[in-house]
Protein backbone atom coordinates (compact mmCIF):
# COMPACT_ATOMS: atom_id res chain seq x y z
CA UNK A 1 0.00 0.00 0.00
CA UNK A 2 2.96 2.32 0.89
CA UNK A 3 4.36 4.20 3.98
CA UNK A 4 0.89 6.30 4.70
CA UNK A 5 -0.92 2.84 5.62
CA UNK A 6 2.45 1.32 7.17
CA UNK A 7 2.09 4.37 9.44
CA UNK A 8 -0.88 4.10 10.55
CA UNK A 9 -1.54 0.95 10.96
CA UNK A 10 2.02 1.39 13.16
CA UNK A 11 1.63 3.94 15.14
CA UNK A 12 -2.18 4.28 14.72
CA UNK A 13 -3.74 2.86 17.68
CA UNK A 14 -1.38 4.26 20.04
CA UNK A 15 -2.35 7.56 18.62
CA UNK A 16 -5.87 6.98 18.78
CA UNK A 17 -5.63 6.30 22.43
CA UNK A 18 -3.87 9.59 23.39
CA UNK A 19 -6.01 11.87 20.73
CA UNK A 20 -8.69 10.04 20.05
CA UNK A 21 -10.77 11.65 22.31
CA UNK A 22 -10.68 15.14 20.36
CA UNK A 23 -10.29 14.30 17.16
CA UNK A 24 -13.30 15.02 14.53
CA UNK A 25 -15.06 11.41 13.62
CA UNK A 26 -14.51 12.44 10.23
CA UNK A 27 -10.45 12.32 11.04
CA UNK A 28 -10.76 8.60 12.75
CA UNK A 29 -12.59 7.15 9.67
CA UNK A 30 -9.87 8.12 7.19
CA UNK A 31 -7.55 6.73 9.49
CA UNK A 32 -10.00 3.05 9.68
CA UNK A 33 -10.27 3.28 5.99
CA UNK A 34 -6.95 3.81 4.67
CA UNK A 35 -5.47 1.49 7.31
CA UNK A 36 -7.73 -1.46 5.74
CA UNK A 37 -7.79 -0.62 2.19
CA UNK A 38 -6.63 -3.68 -0.01
CA UNK A 39 -7.35 -6.00 2.82
CA UNK A 40 -9.53 -8.89 4.13
CA UNK A 41 -11.30 -6.15 6.31
CA UNK A 42 -12.40 -3.66 3.24
CA UNK A 43 -13.60 -7.11 1.15
CA UNK A 44 -12.68 -8.95 -1.45
CA UNK A 45 -13.39 -10.24 -4.51
CA UNK A 46 -13.64 -13.98 -6.81
CA UNK A 47 -12.57 -13.77 -10.11
CA UNK A 48 -12.44 -17.28 -11.91
CA UNK A 49 -11.10 -17.50 -15.34
CA UNK A 50 -13.53 -19.04 -17.70
CA UNK A 51 -10.72 -20.82 -19.89
CA UNK A 52 -9.26 -23.21 -16.73
CA UNK A 53 -11.21 -22.34 -13.86
CA UNK A 54 -8.48 -20.86 -11.66
CA UNK A 55 -10.01 -18.36 -9.11
CA UNK A 56 -8.46 -14.87 -8.00
CA UNK A 57 -9.15 -13.17 -4.77
CA UNK A 58 -8.63 -9.67 -5.41
CA UNK A 59 -9.33 -7.35 -1.56
CA UNK A 60 -11.05 -4.20 -2.34
CA UNK A 61 -10.07 -0.77 -2.23
CA UNK A 62 -11.07 2.10 0.31
CA UNK A 63 -12.15 4.52 -1.42
CA UNK A 64 -11.80 7.55 0.88
CA UNK A 65 -11.20 10.47 -0.55
CA UNK A 66 -7.92 10.90 1.25
CA UNK A 67 -6.66 8.08 0.44
CA UNK A 68 -3.26 8.18 -2.11
CA UNK A 69 -3.69 4.92 -3.53
CA UNK A 70 -7.61 5.45 -4.32
CA UNK A 71 -6.79 8.99 -5.85
CA UNK A 72 -3.68 9.21 -7.36
CA UNK A 73 -5.75 7.70 -10.49
CA UNK A 74 -8.57 10.06 -10.47
CA UNK A 75 -6.18 13.08 -9.29
CA UNK A 76 -4.14 12.72 -12.45
CA UNK A 77 -7.79 12.11 -14.58
CA UNK A 78 -8.77 15.08 -13.19
CA UNK A 79 -5.57 17.34 -13.65
CA UNK A 80 -5.75 16.35 -17.86
CA UNK A 81 -9.47 16.81 -17.98
CA UNK A 82 -8.52 20.77 -16.57
CA UNK A 83 -5.82 21.08 -18.58
CA UNK A 84 -7.81 20.11 -22.20
CA UNK A 85 -9.78 23.00 -20.68
CA UNK A 86 -7.35 25.35 -19.86
CA UNK A 87 -7.48 29.30 -21.59
CA UNK A 88 -4.75 30.36 -23.41
CA UNK A 89 -2.57 32.92 -21.63
CA UNK A 90 -1.20 34.14 -17.76
CA UNK A 91 -2.38 32.00 -15.19
CA UNK A 92 -2.00 32.72 -11.27
CA UNK A 93 -1.65 30.76 -7.88
CA UNK A 94 -2.52 32.21 -4.89
CA UNK A 95 -2.26 30.84 -1.36
CA UNK A 96 -4.44 32.45 1.34
CA UNK A 97 -3.54 31.63 4.99
CA UNK A 98 -4.18 32.56 8.59
CA UNK A 99 -2.13 33.78 11.14
CA UNK A 100 -0.73 31.66 14.05
CA UNK A 101 -2.68 32.78 16.50
CA UNK A 102 -6.45 31.96 15.11
CA UNK A 103 -4.85 28.70 14.29
CA UNK A 104 -6.22 26.34 17.33
CA UNK A 105 -9.75 28.18 16.75
CA UNK A 106 -10.10 26.96 13.68
CA UNK A 107 -8.87 23.41 14.36
CA UNK A 108 -11.49 22.88 17.28
CA UNK A 109 -14.31 25.23 14.52
CA UNK A 110 -13.03 23.11 11.39
CA UNK A 111 -16.68 23.30 9.48
CA UNK A 112 -17.04 26.95 10.44
CA UNK A 113 -13.27 28.49 9.91
CA UNK A 114 -12.60 26.97 6.57
CA UNK A 115 -15.52 27.87 5.24
CA UNK A 116 -15.32 31.33 6.24
CA UNK A 117 -11.72 31.08 4.52
CA UNK A 118 -12.74 29.73 1.50
CA UNK A 119 -15.89 32.30 1.59
CA UNK A 120 -13.87 35.57 2.25
CA UNK A 121 -10.84 34.59 0.15
CA UNK A 122 -13.00 34.14 -3.06
CA UNK A 123 -14.92 36.99 -1.94
CA UNK A 124 -11.63 39.18 -1.70
CA UNK A 125 -11.02 37.93 -5.49
CA UNK A 126 -14.13 38.83 -6.52
CA UNK A 127 -14.52 42.27 -5.24
CA UNK A 128 -11.34 43.24 -6.76
CA UNK A 129 -11.76 41.61 -9.89
CA UNK A 130 -14.50 43.87 -11.03
CA UNK A 131 -12.97 46.58 -10.19
CA UNK A 132 -11.68 48.49 -12.96
CA UNK A 133 -8.66 50.23 -11.76
CA UNK A 134 -7.36 46.35 -11.74
CA UNK A 135 -9.27 44.28 -14.16
CA UNK A 136 -12.68 45.27 -14.41
CA UNK A 137 -14.85 41.86 -14.98
CA UNK A 138 -17.24 41.02 -12.65
CA UNK A 139 -17.17 36.84 -14.05
CA UNK A 140 -13.39 35.71 -12.18
CA UNK A 141 -12.60 31.95 -12.93
CA UNK A 142 -10.56 30.51 -10.25
CA UNK A 143 -10.92 27.21 -8.06
CA UNK A 144 -9.65 26.44 -4.37
CA UNK A 145 -7.90 23.49 -3.02
CA UNK A 146 -7.96 23.72 0.93
CA UNK A 147 -4.59 22.05 2.66
CA UNK A 148 -4.16 22.09 6.67
CA UNK A 149 -1.02 21.43 6.93
CA UNK A 150 2.59 22.49 5.93
CA UNK A 151 5.49 20.92 4.69
CA UNK A 152 6.92 19.98 8.44
CA UNK A 153 3.56 18.26 9.38
CA UNK A 154 2.64 21.34 11.60
CA UNK A 155 -1.12 22.59 11.52
CA UNK A 156 -1.17 25.13 9.21
CA UNK A 157 -4.97 25.56 7.55
CA UNK A 158 -4.25 27.29 3.37
CA UNK A 159 -6.12 27.50 0.73
CA UNK A 160 -4.59 27.25 -3.12
CA UNK A 161 -6.08 29.24 -5.57
CA UNK A 162 -5.38 28.88 -9.32
CA UNK A 163 -7.19 31.89 -11.35
CA UNK A 164 -7.36 33.25 -14.64
CA UNK A 165 -5.11 36.02 -16.15
CA UNK A 166 -8.35 38.13 -16.54
CA UNK A 167 -12.12 38.16 -16.27
CA UNK A 168 -15.12 38.52 -18.40
CA UNK A 169 -17.04 41.37 -17.86
CA UNK A 170 -21.38 40.49 -18.16
CA UNK A 171 -21.84 44.43 -19.03
CA UNK A 172 -19.53 43.99 -22.85
CA UNK A 173 -19.22 40.41 -23.15
CA UNK A 174 -16.00 41.16 -23.40
CA UNK A 175 -12.79 39.55 -21.49
CA UNK A 176 -10.12 41.84 -19.42
CA UNK A 177 -7.05 40.82 -19.01
CA UNK A 178 -4.56 41.69 -16.13
CA UNK A 179 -1.77 43.51 -16.79
CA UNK A 180 1.29 41.22 -17.58
CA UNK A 181 2.48 39.28 -14.60
CA UNK A 182 0.23 40.77 -12.26
CA UNK A 183 -3.14 39.80 -11.14
CA UNK A 184 -4.03 41.75 -8.13
CA UNK A 185 -2.61 43.99 -5.40
CA UNK A 186 -1.78 42.02 -2.57
CA UNK A 187 -2.26 44.45 0.23
CA UNK A 188 -5.75 44.78 -1.15
CA UNK A 189 -6.73 41.24 -0.95
CA UNK A 190 -5.19 40.95 2.88
CA UNK A 191 -7.55 43.89 3.79
CA UNK A 192 -10.57 42.36 2.46
CA UNK A 193 -9.86 38.84 3.24
CA UNK A 194 -9.38 39.64 7.05
CA UNK A 195 -12.35 42.22 6.91
CA UNK A 196 -14.91 39.10 5.74
CA UNK A 197 -13.15 36.55 8.07
CA UNK A 198 -13.75 38.11 10.74
CA UNK A 199 -17.06 38.85 9.80
CA UNK A 200 -17.89 35.30 9.12
CA UNK A 201 -16.39 33.47 12.42
CA UNK A 202 -18.84 36.93 13.90
CA UNK A 203 -21.40 35.10 12.56
CA UNK A 204 -20.97 31.66 12.95
CA UNK A 205 -19.42 31.36 16.50
CA UNK A 206 -20.27 32.72 20.43
CA UNK A 207 -18.07 35.21 21.39
CA UNK A 208 -16.88 32.83 24.19
CA UNK A 209 -15.51 30.36 21.63
CA UNK A 210 -13.25 33.06 20.60
CA UNK A 211 -9.97 34.11 21.71
CA UNK A 212 -9.79 37.93 21.86
CA UNK A 213 -5.69 38.06 22.33
CA UNK A 214 -5.76 36.46 18.75
CA UNK A 215 -8.42 38.75 16.95
CA UNK A 216 -6.16 41.47 18.46
CA UNK A 217 -3.16 40.18 16.96
CA UNK A 218 -4.64 39.49 14.33
CA UNK A 219 -5.88 42.50 13.74
CA UNK A 220 -3.24 44.85 14.28
CA UNK A 221 -0.90 42.66 12.01
CA UNK A 222 0.59 45.34 9.49
CA UNK A 223 0.22 44.92 5.79
CA UNK A 224 3.18 43.91 4.30
CA UNK A 225 4.39 41.47 0.75
CA UNK A 226 7.28 41.07 -1.15
CA UNK A 227 6.62 41.87 -5.00
CA UNK A 228 4.87 38.74 -7.20
CA UNK A 229 7.12 36.78 -9.06
CA UNK A 230 5.76 34.56 -12.15
CA UNK A 231 6.40 31.16 -13.21
CA UNK A 232 5.84 28.59 -15.88
CA UNK A 233 3.00 26.30 -15.73
CA UNK A 234 4.97 23.34 -16.80
CA UNK A 235 7.31 23.07 -14.27
CA UNK A 236 5.29 24.82 -11.22
CA UNK A 237 7.99 25.95 -9.27
CA UNK A 238 8.71 29.49 -7.97
CA UNK A 239 9.04 31.21 -4.63
CA UNK A 240 6.84 32.51 -1.76
CA UNK A 241 5.71 35.43 -0.89
CA UNK A 242 4.37 36.56 2.41
CA UNK A 243 1.55 39.25 2.64
CA UNK A 244 -0.68 40.64 6.21
CA UNK A 245 -3.02 38.68 7.99
CA UNK A 246 -0.79 35.42 8.01
CA UNK A 247 -1.51 35.30 4.28
CA UNK A 248 0.69 33.67 1.53
CA UNK A 249 0.77 33.98 -1.95
CA UNK A 250 2.18 32.19 -4.77
CA UNK A 251 1.73 33.38 -8.70
CA UNK A 252 2.35 31.28 -12.36
CA UNK A 253 2.15 32.32 -15.59
CA UNK A 254 2.79 31.08 -19.02
CA UNK A 255 0.05 28.63 -18.99
CA UNK A 256 -0.50 26.91 -21.90
CA UNK A 257 -2.68 23.93 -23.29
Amino acid sequence: MGLLQDLFRTHGPAYLDRFGSAMPKAHKTVIAAITDCHTEAAGSALYVCDACGQRHVVHRSCGNRHCPCCQQGKGQEWLERHRARQLPGEHFLLTFTVPEPVRPFLRRHQRIGYGALFEASAGAIKILAVDPRHIGGDVAGFFGVLHTWGRTLQYHPHIHYVVTGGALSSEDGRWHPARPGFYLPVRALSRIVRAKFRARIDTGTSTASRRATAWRRCSTSPPTCSRWRSRSAASWTSMRTTCAFGIRSRTATGCAP
